[in-house]
């Protein structure tokens, strides 16, 4: 009698619907499974569960969906949508900006300080500080020396075309004109002539930065804080 060959038990392995041995040489082989897509279900080779929710009668409202992966999910994707829904997470994407220190200068037309350096976004990985110069005239208040700031710095084009600064609670404010992690300002003092300390602006004179934020996906072990972009639609999710 014949024995099977290895390469013939193998092929027969591979032909069985759910067999283990199969199953685990697809796997070797980059074959993967994603599961039946049933609510509450696992991904099959995946670290994620599937699961289905109604969302509620507003649109781009949240939802709290309860899940079965058993710790906080990083990620979704969407399987399956009844009206063409779409989920997003929430969240509030913010600017980088500097709060100047207390008890700034808001008269410097008499005097004889007139540049800062600064630095946005992308040029605060170094940083590569641009140089920024005032014209004083006029300037006697703390309104009118941000608004001559904004200027000078917006002239520098670039990343700087968007950048805002005001006079809030008697403090200089400076805001990145971008959002996200990557939106930054730094301030430093100007090679001469330095403005910044009678402005106190600058990490160095008391100013405190505060860098721009992504928004996170909020979830636990148990739920996910998921919006829809339509109401009452049926979507079914991948958490992973």
């Amino acid at each position: 009698m014949l024995q099977p060959t290895a390469k013939q038990i193998l092929a027969t392995n591979l032909a069985v619907p759910g067999h283990k041995i199969g199953n685990y040489l697809k796997s070797l082989a980059g074959v993967k499974s994603l599961g039946k897509a049933i609510s509450g279900s696992n991904s099959g080779d995946l670290d994620g569960v599937f699961t289905t929710y109604a969302t509620n009668a507003t649109a781009n409202t949240a939802d709290t969906v309860a899940h079965a992966l058993g710790r906080a999910p990083v990620g979704y994707m969407l399987v399956n949508s009844q009206k063409g829904g779409r989920p997003f997470h929430g969240g509030t994407v913010v600017a980088g900006y500097e709060t100047g220190a207390a008890s700034p200068s808001t008269d410097i037309s008499g005097g004889s300080a007139t540049t800062f350096k600064i630095a946005v976004d992308s040029d605060t990985v170094t940083p590569t500080y641009q140089s920024v110069t005032l014209t004083l005239t006029g300037l006697n208040t703390g309104a009118g020396i941000a608004a001559a700031m904004q200027t000078a710095v917006r002239a520098l084009s670039g990343i700087y075309v968007a950048v805002t600064v005001t006079f809030t609670n008697s403090v200089y404010v400076i805001t990145s004109g971008t959002t996200g992690s990557a939106s930054k300002v730094r301030i430093a003092a100007g090679a001469t002539n330095d403005v910044a300390a009678a402005l106190k602006i600058g990490a160095v004179n008391g100013a405190v930065d505060t860098d721009g934020t992504t928004a996170v996906i909020s979830s636990t072990s148990t739920t996910i804080s998921l919006k829809c972009t339509v109401a009452s639609d049926t979507l079914t999710l991948l958490l992973f």
